[in-house]
């Protein structure tokens, strides 16, 4: 936190922030984007198949309802989405396009 409040304090400084600032605010950004993906707002996620598929050897057929659950695949070590960087840097990862 100690980090984030330096940022806004060399960004807004002591007067009201404007939109311009909000968009130099890169730490902030990514803090509350880290939040998010960790604390999701919707726990869980619903979808519908739109085409046969196969999921870990699991058949799935077209029609049928998946439920996703946000909360553990962002906590799962193995599902690629993010690299991060050193801990003991203090750094956050970074989202990777796919």
């Amino acid at each position: 936190m100690r980090r984030v409040q330096e940022e806004v304090d060399s960004v807004v400084g002591d007067g009201p922030i404007d939109g311009d600032q909000v968009g130099r605010l890169e730490l902030l950004r990514r803090v509350i984007m880290e939040s998010l993906r960790m604390y999701p707002p919707s726990w869980i996620i619903s979808r519908n198949v739109a085409r046969d598929d196969e999921i870990a050897g699991y058949h799935i057929p077209k029609g049928e309802q998946v439920m996703i659950s946000s909360y553990v695949v962002h906590r799962s070590r193995t599902s690629g989405r993010i690299r991060t960087a050193s801990t003991r840097t203090g750094s956050l990862p970074r989202w990777r396009r796919r």
